[in-house]
């Protein structure tokens, strides 16, 4: 973006992390430039590019979460690429099982901060010498990590979509947030779990509904989900 000098912040302002969403930030770039970030969508196959609505999505953080006088800037440039992601969220930094093969992969947005400690973990390798940095992301010695169960990963998550859902300036009635991510979480295990007392409460919850099929009926259908 082209922005007047006295409008360029003099350093690079974010927001806070919010559960997902990853905070917006603007950066200044050159004498009268301003860099604004960003978006985040995970794909297992190769994409066009951002979307319509992760543009709307960012020029409305822009103007609402930082100034609003922006508006009339002038778009110079987008920019968009991929972040490689790791199956368990860590990055892949190191031999692995195939001789003569190093990896430096897996580290999603913090590629860019970890960049010095992973050039000189993967240079001393190249080299054959001792690591001068502790590697706790060695591909072929992955620490044991504590795995979530499936309930408790449904529960956290469904919190953080339902947060996703309101951002950025959305607002629920006093605890609607809590009910929402409760009834979500759910319905999530409804539809994905395997154990027994599943098909009877999808039963249960359909004689419910069949004896109140009204607006009043399916309020008490969340009201079940949400307990």
């Amino acid at each position: 973006m082209d922005v007047s000098e006295s409008t360029q912040p003099p350093l690079v302002i974010r927001t806070p992390n919010r559960d997902f969403a990853c905070g917006l930030h603007v950066i200044p770039h050159g004498r009268s430039g301003l860099y604004v970030g960003a978006t985040n969508r995970f794909i297992t196959v190769p994409d066009a590019g951002p979307t319509a609505g992760e543009h709307l999505s960012l020029v409305h953080g822009l103007l609402h979460q930082f100034r609003v006088d922006l508006r009339t800037t002038a778009v110079k440039d987008l920019r968009w690429g991929y972040r490689p992601a790791s199956s368990d969220g860590a990055p892949l930094i190191g031999t692995c099982g195939l001789p003569g093969l190093l990896l430096a992969t897996g580290t999603y947005r913090n590629g860019i901060l970890m960049a010095p400690a992973v050039a000189a973990i993967i240079t001393a390798a190249l080299l054959d010498r001792p690591t001068p940095l502790c590697n706790p992301y060695q591909p072929t010695a992955r620490p044991d990590r504590t795995q979530r169960g499936f309930r408790q990963l449904l529960a956290e998550d469904a919190a953080h979509m339902t947060s996703v859902f309101l951002d950025p300036d959305g607002a629920l009635p006093y605890d609607r947030e809590r009910q929402l991510s409760t009834t979500l979480a759910n319905l999530l295990d409804l539809a994905l779990a395997s154990h027994q007392d599943v098909g009877l409460h999808r039963e249960q919850l359909r004689a419910q509904l069949a004896a109140h099929p009204t607006v009043e009926g399916v309020c008490r259908v969340f009201d079940t989900w949400e307990t």
